[in-house]
């Protein structure tokens, strides 16, 4: 039992360089009172999030032969085998908003389920906004306005599109031509989230964290944990323990300070992105965030709407969105850079998995609900049809667990967006616009 109680707001301050600096603390029985201890009757809270990757699927070795609770992990899926109790498939629906330009319509229709704002492009192929806002600020409207950060963003290939407008480069919208942008920089992630000197920036990359913003707090951290209880003291223990494995991790040199291991070209060398690494950090970071209760929206930009990215790690020939229309034949490329994007979202999933709910002894991910999908359903064509959709966590039982493939006859992909929306904790009778517009919900995904 905590000694005396403390406000939700405590934070851990100190000085570094000359800054204050502050770091969030994890929820402590002694902010939440005797009668609210952790893991007893303090409710968890709900939390939404998008994980987005460019360029669609393979159908045929994507969509599992299996409907139902049974389902098994198609080729594509097969990485995701040991979160597949969290993971449902929806195979079969389409994206009714329109397909007035492939790449274009299908992220605007995943991602709010209206249809895209053209505008004008002397200067390039195509140039377009979303008209209304992505459903994680839908969410963020009603979840984001009791924790510190609305929602949060981060990215991991910086191969994305920045010449046709908001919808190819950003996926977090407030609506026409207001993104919210990607952060692709784990040290500035960690920074902005854990340190609270946001508009003077404490650390840079070339710094590389050699002063630790934990080591800063010592003095602050040891008076706490002095006065709390012995449960409290064991969440601050395990809570600066992540952080510092963190901190590690993103001031590592071949990460951050150095660039990857260069191929014989120049080109080679600008193409190969650190991409397992920095996924593996992002997702860590956002596990952190959510774990603290700092954010309960996220967006993960793992690939961008027809980006190049260079798939080194599978030994891809080409970049993604050239190979997809490229590639002849079955395009075991085209397949084998599917499933490494998959390797990455289980890693995000495994990482939510392993985070702590602090408000309940739960996982992070027994208490989100996460929509994966990406731009189009299968590059080569642009088609927006039997869209590849994954929706993965339980939502605090509000999605069915453990996960199913619920094969659609040509439903409005809005629908799932809906059935997330309200599974979160979202008060919405309807999302979308003009034909994507839905107002009956996914049931099949329902718990």
């Amino acid at each position: 039992m905590s000694r005396e109680r403390l406000s939700r707001r405590t934070v851990l301050r100190g000085a570094l360089a000359g800054l204050g600096v502050a770091v969030a603390l994890p929820s402590l029985e002694a902010m939440l009172g005797r009668s609210s201890a952790l893991g007893q009757s303090a409710a968890a809270p709900k939390r939404l999030g998008i994980w987005f990757w460019g360029n669609g699927v393979k159908l045929d070795r994507w969509v599992p032969e299996l409907t139902g609770p049974g389902w098994q992990p198609s080729e594509e899926l097969a990485p995701l085998a040991s979160v597949k109790d969290y993971v449902s498939v929806v195979s079969g629906m389409n994206v009714k908003s329109g397909n007035h330009r492939g790449h274009h319509s299908g992220c605007t229709g995943i991602l709010s389920g209206a249809p895209l704002l053209s505008q004008p492009h002397p200067d390039s192929n195509f140039r377009s906004t979303f008209s209304q806002p992505s459903i994680d600020q839908l969410a963020a409207a009603e979840l984001g306005t009791t924790t510190r950060f609305k929602s949060v963003e981060v990215g991991v290939s910086k191969k994305v599109e920045k010449g046709e407008g908001t919808t190819t480069q950003f996926l977090s919208h407030n609506g026409p031509d207001s993104p919210n942008p990607a952060e692709y920089d784990p040290v500035k992630v960690f920074e902005r989230l854990f340190s609270g000197a946001e508009a003077q920036p404490l650390l840079d990359a070339s710094s590389a964290l050699r002063l630790s913003v934990l080591d800063a707090v010592k003095q602050d951290f040891t008076a706490l944990r002095a006065r709390v209880g012995v449960s409290d003291r064991q969440r601050l223990d395990q809570h600066f323990e992540n952080l510092r494995a963190i901190e590690r991790r993103v001031s590592e040199p071949s990460v951050i300070r150095k660039p990857p291991a260069r191929p014989a070209s120049i080109v080679d060398e600008v193409a190969r992105e650190e991409l397992v690494q920095r996924n593996q950090v992002m997702s860590d970071l956002v596990a952190s965030a959510l774990s603290m209760d700092l954010t309960r929206v996220f967006s993960v930009h793992f690939s961008g709407a027809f980006g190049n990215t260079s798939y080194w790690p599978v030994q891809a020939s080409s970049g993604h969105h050239a190979l997809t229309h490229n590639e002849p034949g079955d395009q075991p490329e085209v397949h084998a850079v599917t499933t490494f994007i998959m390797e990455q979202f289980a890693y995000f999933l495994a990482a939510l998995k392993k985070a702590p709910d602090g408000m309940t002894g739960q996982s992070v991910l027994d208490n989100v609900g996460i929509l994966a999908s990406s731009d189009v359903a299968d590059g080569k064509a642009h088609s927006l049809n039997d869209y590849p959709i994954l929706i993965a966590g339980k939502a605090g039982g509000s999605l069915v667990h453990p996960g199913v493939h619920y094969r659609s006859n040509g439903e409005n992909t809005s629908d799932v967006l809906l059935t997330l929306l309200r599974a979160a904790g979202c008060n919405v009778s309807s999302v979308g616009g003009g034909a994507g517009l839905s107002s009956t919900p996914c049931s099949a995904i329902q718990a």
